[in-house]
């Protein structure tokens, strides 16, 4: 027998393929391009929030009102292309995806909706100008992580009338 086996002309075709998308971004726009978009809504939350696990109840809840805007795709697609392919198709956090903000990689409107999203995450509400506020899952928002240990959650027992009278806990002492 002569020629490649298959496992040579596999691992050929995935080395070329991974050459070519190393480069140019062109797997991560290719993937972009064919993944449904409530995964693609997903990774956007979790690149722009530097977190691998966020509660997909909430983003499920999230996308229906999001779509709303006719922008709204547009933006899912194009700013999780750019975050991207500035990261050569690996995780970012919230520290890079702003630096990319700040330095004019993502346009104003991919921009504004990256900003959106981690104000609608942290909040649990998601805002837009002519529409009312909707509450999206208040013991969902981040803020109470960031919070954790110095208040507790809605509906939580912790808390007593007058506690805050006491002296100041700190949290890393806390069982």
């Amino acid at each position: 027998m002569g020629g490649l086996s298959r496992r040579e002309a596999v691992a050929s075709a995935v080395a070329a393929i991974a050459a070519i998308g190393g480069q140019t971004g062109f797997l991560a726009r290719a993937f972009a391009a064919t993944e449904p978009l409530p995964a693609l809504f997903y990774r956007l939350s979790q690149s722009a929030l530097g977190r691998r696990a966020l509660p997909r109840g909430f983003a499920e809840r999230l996308l229906p009102h999001v779509l709303k805007e006719a922008w709204a795709e547009k933006h899912i697609r194009t700013a999780l292309s750019i975050i991207g392919d500035e990261s050569g198709g690996g995780p970012e956090g919230p520290d890079r995806v702003a630096e990319l903000v700040a330095a004019g990689r993502l346009r104003d409107g991919e921009a504004w909706f990256v900003r959106h999203l981690v104000t609608t995450y942290y909040t649990g509400i998601y805002y837009y100008e002519g529409v009312p506020p909707v509450q999206l899952g208040g013991r969902d928002a981040l803020i109470w992580d960031v919070l954790d240990g110095l208040i507790t959650r809605p509906g939580q027992p912790g808390l007593v009338a007058g506690y805050w009278a006491e002296p100041p806990v700190d949290p890393r002492t806390m069982k």
